[in-house]
């Protein structure tokens, strides 16, 4: 029996022998799995040496050392989004999420309680992100006294070697617990923005350079501002051109009186700001207003103006409507602000001769 036994284990030991005399060597059984993704690590091995990182983070660890540090490949940028707030706003909380490429990179939330406080404006900044990566702001606002919540998105791209700078001012004509700001009902991909819907996705190409100083000036007035500029338009909803000897249309009020609907877009004055509406009737020798209200200007990147719409405008205050119809008017639209900066913009414009219910 003990003959057997050792008869079947030589050529066991003599295997064993000539794999350990070889000349060749052996592959190290101790080396992990490189990482393959920019945010994965690499696998571990099962001996001493941990696996090499991915193109961003470090790999595994083994069974007693640490893998390698996965370095960042390529040129990277960053993205700074600056929240600020415009006039006044009642807020308790502020809830936030950042996402990179959809992936949830940082929350929290700001104030809390009818006491809290959400201090601004403030900075959250994308980093040192490849070139490509799709950023994403959500922001949730409570009231301290209505459940509502209102949300705001903000989205642009990582352009490499660029510091940019994303803003989101948040100002009462988006907030849903205002009555008198009528807010609209936005669903993603857009968001509020200035009392109307717009895709919350900024190109970067419309984006400014990022500068510490960014909550001193805004989009509207620029940090080197230029000559302040105005444009006089037309539209109840959004922005249409408005040419000389253009037609208006009267539109009847719900409270009586009949008006024009105008819109106005500037540049290189403060974002909260007078606008004044004033008309002149040259065949009647009238003058219409002036009539001054505040209003915040909602920036909008894509033109390379700010602008309201909507800003009705009074015709028959002190002449019975029939007396206008058909006669050319020159109207006027000037924007002030408070350091004394204005502009203003002029079209003689035809008034509709059918009034519009």
């Amino acid at each position: 029996m003990r003959a057997s036994f050792l008869c079947w284990l030589s050529p066991c030991l003599i295997a064993l022998l000539v794999a350990a005399c070889s000349s060749e060597p052996s592959p190290d059984p101790g080396a992990g799995a490189a990482g393959t993704t920019s945010s994965g690590a690499g696998g571990s091995g099962d001996g001493n040496a941990g696996g090499a990182g991915g193109s961003n983070a470090g790999g595994a660890g083994g069974g007693n050392e640490g893998g390698a540090g996965g370095g960042v490949q390529g040129p990277t940028g960053s993205i700074i989004a600056g929240i600020a707030r415009e006039g006044t706003l009642v807020m308790s909380e502020m809830r936030v999420t950042m996402r990179v490429d959809g992936a949830v990179v940082h929350e929290e939330v700001q104030g809390g309680g009818p006491s809290g406080e959400v201090t601004l404006p403030q900075e959250l900044a994308f980093a040192d992100l490849p070139d490509g990566a799709a950023v994403e702001l959500e922001l949730q606002l409570h009231h301290p006294k209505y459940s509502d919540v209102e949300v705001r998105l903000a989205r642009s791209t990582i352009i490499a070697g660029k510091t940019l700078l994303l803003r989101i001012t948040l100002e009462s004509s988006c907030m849903i617990w205002d009555d008198f700001a009528e807010a609209p009902d936005c669903v993603d991909p857009q968001t509020c923005h200035f009392g109307r819907c717009r895709d919350a996705y900024v190109p970067p190409a419309l984006l400014e350079d990022y500068s510490p100083s960014w909550a001193s000036y805004s989009y509207c007035e620029p940090e080197v501002p230029g000559p302040p500029v105005v444009v006089l338009g037309a539209g109840e909803e959004t922005f249409a051109p408005l040419n000389d000897l253009d037609v208006m249309e009267l539109d009847a009020g719900d409270q009586g009186g009949h008006h024009v609907w105008t819109a106005i877009r500037m540049r290189n004055l403060k974002q909260g700001s007078f606008l004044q509406l004033r008309a002149h009737v040259p065949e009647l020798g009238l003058d219409i207003g002036p009539y001054t209200s505040f209003r915040h200007f909602g920036d909008d990147p894509s033109v390379g103006y700010c602008e309201v719409v909507g800003q009705f405008f009074q015709v028959d205050t002190s002449v019975d409507v029939s007396t206008l119809i058909g006669k050319s008017m020159e109207l006027t639209a000037q924007v002030s602000d408070a350091e004394g900066d204005t502009a203003e913009d002029t079209r003689t414009v035809i008034l509709q001769d059918a009034v519009q219910p």
